[in-house]
């Protein structure tokens, strides 16, 4: 009887409350209310789900794609049959746990979310109107060379041998190499769709205000002591609901950021990261309730240790905001979220890779842990040892008197600059060595460049190969290459080296049409500019000024090129696709870019001095070569074999079917394993024989 009448005073009080709260916020209702609406809307209509998640796959392990889409389509009921939405993209996911790990699978969740995917979708299917894929009012095209062929024939012919029937195209396609296949529009609505309404976000923002009885609480709190702590997590969440944002005094906000992490780190582990997205999103709101929070000293030194930690390693300060994936910072104001989600990929992927060869947490973490930003890693490109005498430079930074203003302090490149700013320091630091035929059309858009960099000044130190025809019968009046060369040490030994490259651009400028230098242009324009100079003593078959050919034909060979022109930075060659007129000035600053926090960090750690010469530091690094060779020295990720898969059980016989049934890191497993043992037993049976 007790307890009845205790238990109904309880409920006629928390009735009470809910009256008055429900007064105040019908007052407050009749306010008017404030809405913002935000329509995100893209370029391109909605892309079915489920192929982002088989271009997820495909990026993973391209068989993945068609195990995929065996799946898919193998589905009873169809994805298009579904009810709902929700259903087909739990059915996509589903499919693809199959095929990937439980934490891959949540990346790929990630995946669709940002719709990464979805460019890359729309592409294909512009791909397919302007092919006149969708004209063909068939569901699946198969592009192979010039000839379209269509699920629709009784028949498709691939190649011109191979007569394949529809029921078995699709596998049989996906061997014959380097195949396009189209789904068509009615593809896209149809068998594989996953119709996606509009996303719109919105959000309504209303500003109620609402009267909080706090005397109430403190009478609840008077009769009834031992709820006192939920009583007071009510009264701080009716003070959250109410979006009241009054002022506070300076002294309530000086701890604000403290007491913030202070209700984050006592909330449970697993609504920490909720709490934190919450507080950071509402934090003016949630200011009244913050500032009652008290800060333990343990935490406060703590937070103290850790600035002073970060504000000495990373130079991060105390309002500074940092991200670190497995150890590596990454800077906010630069990294985006697909960019991030591309890391975090590629760190799963290290991750269960160790783990699947029995590697655990300990050594792991171990292995995590260990800086490679110091050795070849943070220079992923092998270079050559430029310090031949092959190498013609144009300037020297160290002691030409254009550079004598700078400063020939290492530590300038420690001084604070804008961003993509060129650090001018009167050090041998960038190297540009260009390799070329100067007669070809090809080395123009490079050595004019080169000019330019000179002209302006450019801390970049200008150095040139002439990879002309190494045959000494050949001289300068039978060969423009070689001709060019003539000329430039002529002009050199009159002058200096950079009036030897203003005269092969001066030659380059006389030329009316996009077409290779003669030796006609180069005789006619030496006896314009130097009318002293005696043509049959610089191009003749014994010239003094034919000089370096085997040099240079040596370094080449060193060098590993196939194809000219090539250039170098500090000996790291520049990629073939950026060697034009459009891409190479930027290619070339952006390795300057990546190079300079190399030297940065040399200078920091005492490892690079002022008594150094910077031409032999940056040659005595790990990455440098005497030659290069591609076959050896390619990093190429596709030269490596993934053994973790699964080999074949015992039981199940190795025969072709079997084996090409398997997945690429399933057949090198099952090679290793099957391969092993046939050895052995051929070796054991060919010393029986004898």
């Amino acid at each position: 009887m007790i307890y009845k009448n205790y238990s109904t005073k309880m409920q006629l009080l928390v009735l009470g409350i809910l009256v008055l709260l429900y007064s105040g916020a019908g007052d407050a209702s009749k306010q008017k209310g404030k809405s913002v609406t935000t329509l995100i809307e893209a370029k391109w209509e909605v892309t079915p789900l489920v192929f982002e998640v088989a271009e997820y796959l495909a990026d993973e392990n391209a068989e993945y794609l068609w195990e995929y889409v065996d799946a898919v389509c193998a589905l009873q009921p169809a994805l298009a049959d579904l009810e709902s939405d929700r259903y087909r993209y739990e059915q996509a996911v589903d499919v693809a746990g199959f095929m990937i790990t439980p934490a891959q699978v949540s990346v790929l969740k990630l995946a669709l979310s940002l719709h990464i995917y979805s460019p890359k979708v729309e592409m294909y299917s512009q791909m397919a109107l302007e092919r006149g894929v969708t004209s063909l009012s068939c569901p699946i095209v198969a592009d192979l060379g010039d000839e379209q062929q269509s699920h629709c024939n009784p028949v498709w012919r691939i190649g011109n041998s191979r007569v394949c029937k529809v029921p078995s195209a699709a596998q049989d396609i996906r061997h014959q190499g380097r195949t396009l296949i189209m789904l068509s529009d009615i593809m896209l609505r149809n068998d594989l769709t996953n119709e996606c309404a509009c996303q719109v976000m919105e959000w309504n923002c209303r500003l109620n205000r609402q009267n909080i009885k706090c005397k109430m609480i403190l009478r609840l709190k008077q009769l009834y002591p031992d709820m006192r702590e939920n009583l007071d997590k009510l009264r701080l969440h009716l003070i959250e609901s109410s979006n009241e944002m009054a002022p506070l005094k300076v002294w309530q906000v000086q701890e604000l950021s403290l007491q913030a992490a202070e209700r984050i780190m006592n909330s449970p582990k697993e609504e920490a990261l909720k709490v934190l997205t919450n507080t950071a999103q509402n934090f003016p709101l949630q200011a009244r309730s913050l500032v009652r929070t008290v800060v333990k000293e343990d935490l406060k030194q703590e937070i103290k240790r850790n600035q002073e930690m970060f504000s000495s390693s990373l130079n991060l300060q105390s309002s500074d905001t940092a991200l670190f994936v497995n150890g590596m910072f990454f800077d906010l104001d630069v990294i985006d979220v697909i960019s991030l989600l591309e890391v975090i990929r590629q760190e799963l992927r290290v991750m269960e890779g160790l783990h699947k060869i029995g590697i655990r947490d300990p050594y792991m973490r171990s292995l995590l842990s260990l800086d490679f930003s110091s050795g070849s890693s943070s220079t992923p490109e092998y270079a050559i040892d430029i310090r031949d005498s092959a190498v013609m430079w144009i300037n020297d930074i160290e002691h030409d008197k254009q550079y004598r203003r700078w400063s020939d302090s290492l530590m300038e490149l420690l001084r604070p600059t804008f961003p993509g700013m060129l650090r001018s320091v009167r050090r041998n630091l960038y190297n540009l060595v260009i390799l070329a035929n100067p007669a070809k059309k090809e080395a123009k858009p490079l050595l004019k460049l080169a000019e330019s960099f000179y002209v302006h000044t450019a801390p970049l130190r200008i150095g040139l190969v002439f990879a002309v025809n190494p045959d000494q019968s050949v001289s300068g009046q039978m060969d423009a290459g070689v001709a060019l060369l003539n000329a430039f040490n002529y002009v050199s030994d009159v002058k200096d080296a950079y009036h030897g490259l203003s005269f092969i651009t001066d030659v380059y400028a006389t030329l009316k049409e996009d077409r290779d230098i003669e030796v006609e242009d180069v005789i006619s324009l030496l006896r314009t500019k130097y009318r002293s100079a005696d043509v049959d003593e610089i191009f003749g078959e014994d010239s003094e000024y034919d000089t370096g050919r085997r040099l240079a034909r040596d370094f080449v060979e060193r060098s590993g090129f196939r194809k000219m022109p090539q250039a170098l930075i500090n000996g790291i060659p520049i990629g073939e696709k950026h060697l034009n007129g459009e891409d190479f000035e930027e290619a070339v600053l952006s390795e300057i870019m990546n190079q300079t926090p190399l030297y940065q960090k040399a200078v920091y750690k005492g490892e690079f001095t002022e008594s150094d010469s910077a031409l032999d530091f940056i040659m005595n690094q790990p990455n440098v070569m005497p030659r290069l060779n591609d076959r050896v020295l390619s990093q190429d990720k596709s030269q490596y074999l993934d053994v973790t898969g699964q080999s074949l059980a015992e039981e199940v016989p190795l025969t072709l079917q079997t084996f090409s049934s398997l997945s690429p890191r399933d057949k090198t497993a099952t090679m290793i394993d099957r391969g092993l043992v046939y050895y052995r037993g051929n070796i054991l049976t060919s010393l029986h024989m004898l």
